[in-house]
């Protein structure tokens, strides 16, 4: 089992040698010329949920600034933890699919197109982000239930450290 972290916001600077950490590495970069980038907007991913109903179909896509997925193979993907930005509507309909445990494809500057769940038990929070001389925009933090128990003392039998 191979398990892989992913911040859409580069932590390191140039190159980086993974093996202190576990083997945790970057999913499918690419090559450092590619990476640069000139405007903060740039970092950002996207997070699309796609709801088909009889006659209709919903798709949201919202602004997605951190992500950490553990990836078995190409097709086989959790997620653990998301953070997405966007309207009100857009991030009440994600809040009822993590609850509904849907999945999601993820898309980013640094990866390849991903569809996972976070899952049985996720919890989310909520919040208002306001500027001033714009609308108010919502945030999302969404974790799954074993990323939840990772905290001291939420599970003392517990194997896992963040």
């Amino acid at each position: 089992m191979k398990k892989l972290f992913q911040s859409l916001t580069p932590f390191w600077g140039g190159t980086r040698d993974w093996s202190q950490h576990g083997g945790i590495a970057p999913l499918e970069t690419k090559p450092e010329k590619e990476r640069a980038m000139k405007n903060a907007h740039e970092r950002f991913g996207t997070l699309e949920f796609t709801k088909r109903m009889k006659d209709t179909t919903t798709e949201i896509r919202l602004r997605l600034d951190r992500v950490i997925a553990e990836v078995e193979e190409k097709r086989n993907c959790m997620l653990h933890l998301i953070s997405v930005v966007g309207g009100d509507s857009d991030v009440g309909a994600i809040w009822g699919a993590v609850n509904e445990q849907s999945f999601f494809t993820i898309c980013g500057p640094e990866i390849e197109p991903l569809t996972a769940s976070l899952g049985e038990g996720a919890q989310c929070l909520r919040g208002t982000l306001n500027i001033a001389g714009r609308k108010p925009f919502r945030h999302l933090v969404a974790i799954s239930s074993e990323m939840a128990k990772t905290r001291p003392g939420a599970d003392p039998e517990g194997h896992r450290a963040v």
